[in-house]
């Protein structure tokens, strides 16, 4: 006897399977839901979703001044670390709050502002931590003053007008007061 002739021997195998038939097996269960509520469950998550992220989206470009603004003022000091770029560095840092303030506030109410206006409105933008009287004035000055005066300023008036701008940069109020 070969062994194709041995499959095709019905008493092959065990006498006790003769006569068997294969279990037919139930259809798998299906992935997609099958009543009428995890389907709308399903699509109002979905469009949840869709909804947040268009949202995270327009917050993003929406702030996307603020960030150049960070990243901006993170050149301005490491521009301190070198004295030959520290006068300028310092001399651009109000420039850059006016910047900024121009890119969120119409340009009838930030434009014109300058010295004791010009802190007042930066006092009303933002809640934190404010500059001293003789910080404000130096902020004011900054932009107009002498090489020397400038290199003159001390480390700790330099580090406290730069801890204002970037709190100021990160925390202002969008909305006008």
């Amino acid at each position: 006897m070969k062994a194709t002739e041995t499959l095709k021997d019905p008493n092959f195998g065990s006498y006790m399977l003769n006569g068997f038939r294969e279990i037919s097996l139930p259809e798998p269960p299906r992935y997609f839901p099958q009543t009428i509520g995890w389907t709308i469950l399903a699509k109002i998550i979905f469009i949840l979703v869709i909804i947040w992220v268009i949202k995270f989206y327009q917050y993003w470009q929406k702030n996307r001044y603020r960030r150049a603004a960070l990243k901006r003022l993170r050149q301005l000091e490491k521009a301190l670390q070198t004295p030959e770029t520290k006068v300028n560095a310092l001399k651009e840092l109000p420039i850059l709050l006016k910047q900024t303030a121009l890119a969120v506030y119409p340009r009838q109410q930030v434009a014109s502002l300058t010295g004791q206006a010009w802190l007042t409105f930066l006092e009303s933008t933002y809640s934190g931590n404010l500059l001293t009287p003789e910080q404000g004035k130096i902020l004011t000055q900054l932009a107009y003053q002498s090489n020397q005066m400038i290199s003159q300023l001390s480390s700790e008036t330099v580090i406290d007008l730069f801890d204002f701008a970037r709190h100021w940069l990160a925390k202002h109020q969008e909305t006008s007061t």
